[in-house]
């Protein structure tokens, strides 16, 4: 994102009901700009979780050490000023459903990413807000729980049976057994997302296909059956942002209502 009208536009009309935005530094010019953009995403009966990173010292988001790409611009400020500026502007907006604080690599930075919790959470308007943490499918999970309000995983079993080959099919199972076990740990406390994949990763693994609307549906319906509260796919990037194209992009228009209609 940001998206155009139109996008966000078909995102409702096709039974979602939110998204998460990696680039709210993105087209944003002031104040108002943006909050007429919050305003048009209630009207259309959307949310947003914004996406916060890593936003400490050796963190993926604050240093782009998964990109090699050198700090953002402007990292200097510091991640919680930043965080302390958005909530303060913009994080009562009924726009605005919560924060994803952190992705994946995390075990090295627990305590940043307590007190990262902790600050987020104490900051005006923040604290009726959840934060969501994603990590990756192969970590202890549940050394997350107390720092997020919803824990979940990244599971692209899809991805990783092209990467091993011959083909998905002996992996699409973990997604339910990845997703059950993960249930167990944190169902006292914390909801559970899960974050299926939409697109091939054809940029990380060449020749790489794109999930079928099969094996969509069939990982989100073993997520469900598990224990998900909720599905958070990757990646809508808009039409023809990604090698996957227009095509893919339907398949999401379709699960969206299938998906919808049964939760």
């Amino acid at each position: 994102g940001p998206w155009s009208d139109a996008e966000l536009q078909r995102i409702a009309d096709n039974g979602w009901n939110c998204f998460m935005n990696y680039n709210w530094t993105r087209g944003t010019d002031g104040h108002n700009t943006y909050v007429t953009w919050l305003d048009d995403l209630v009207t259309k009966g959307l949310k947003v979780l914004f996406y916060f990173g890593s936003l400490f010292a050796g963190g993926e988001y604050a240093d782009y050490t998964w990109s090699g790409a050198g700090p953002p611009s402007w990292s200097h400020v510091g991640g919680q000023a930043i965080i302390d500026s958005f909530v303060a502007e913009w994080g009562s907006h009924a726009g605005v459903l919560g924060y994803l604080m952190q992705e994946e690599k995390g075990e090295t930075h627990l305590a940043a990413i307590s007190s990262q919790y902790d600050n987020l959470k104490a900051a005006p308007y923040a604290a009726n807000k959840p934060v969501l943490g994603i990590q990756a499918e192969m970590q202890a999970l549940v050394r997350f729980a107390p720092y997020s309000d919803v824990v979940g995983i990244d599971n692209y079993v899809v991805w990783f049976g092209h990467k091993v080959g011959p083909s998905p099919s002996p992996y699409l199972h973990q997604m339910g057994s990845n997703t059950a076990a993960l249930f167990g740990d944190v169902q006292s406390s914390r909801s559970l997302m899960i974050a299926p994949e939409s697109r091939s990763f054809s940029e990380q693994t060449p020749g790489a296909a794109p999930p079928t609307y099969a094996e969509m549906m069939n990982l989100a319906f073993q997520a469900l059956i598990n224990g998900a509260r909720g599905l958070l796919y990757f990646s809508y990037t808009g039409t023809g942002a990604t090698a996957d194209g227009e095509a893919q992009l339907a398949l999401l228009d379709t699960l969206g209502g299938k998906i919808g209609g049964v939760v």
